[in-house]
């Protein structure tokens, strides 16, 4: 989102932006579920409860990072019964990756980076840079739909590079070799 806006608003020291699952707006859906997520934030700290409200909040942006196929595989276990009722196998990695989240960063921090991330916009028309976007058909936060259009509507030469993989919006994180390869290319 950052190299979309330098490009739009300083293209004199881009010489070619590489753009990495994000677009040119954010998707409504995924609108939907931070707008949730800062709710539940906002809810917390109302309560003294800010960091327990960041725990949950990651842990539902945790379900929106990775591909529903990842989930199958790796969660469809059975529950586990305890004195409180079930915890099932991806309720117990969700909130720990909530908690570890939630150790290390503020939930105003997280409302604030959330909000600017929703409010991100640029015209693709008026960007001129050559462009090379990156983006993943797995991808639940950026659907593949709005890096096509994003190409579409891009005012210079751009292309995108579609990839494919389990991780969804995470593939940035986890898929070094092929990412390695397109980023070679790309800024050769």
């Amino acid at each position: 989102m950052v190299t979309l806006a330098l490009a739009q608003a300083h293209p004199e020291r881009v010489r070619h932006a590489v753009v990495l699952s994000a677009a040119h707006r954010t998707h409504p859906m995924s609108t939907a579920w931070r707008s949730v997520q800062r709710a539940i934030v906002r809810y917390a700290l109302g309560h003294g409860e800010g960091a327990r409200g960041l725990v949950l909040a990651r842990a539902l942006a945790m379900a929106t990072y990775r591909s529903a196929r990842e989930f199958e595989e790796r969660f469809s276990g059975p529950p586990e019964a305890t004195r409180d009722g079930f915890r099932f196998p991806v309720e117990a990695y969700l909130l720990a990756r909530g908690e570890s989240y939630a150790a290390q960063y503020r939930p105003e921090a997280f409302v604030c980076l959330s909000e600017s991330i929703d409010l991100h916009r640029v015209e693709p028309e008026s960007i001129r840079v050559p462009t090379t976007l990156i983006g993943v058909t797995e991808d639940q936060l950026v659907p593949i739909s709005d890096m096509r259009e994003l190409r579409d509507r891009h005012g210079g030469t751009c292309g995108l590079v579609e990839i494919s993989s389990i991780y969804g919006h995470d593939a940035f994180l986890k898929e070094t070799e092929v990412l390695r390869d397109v980023l070679s290319r790309a800024l050769d």
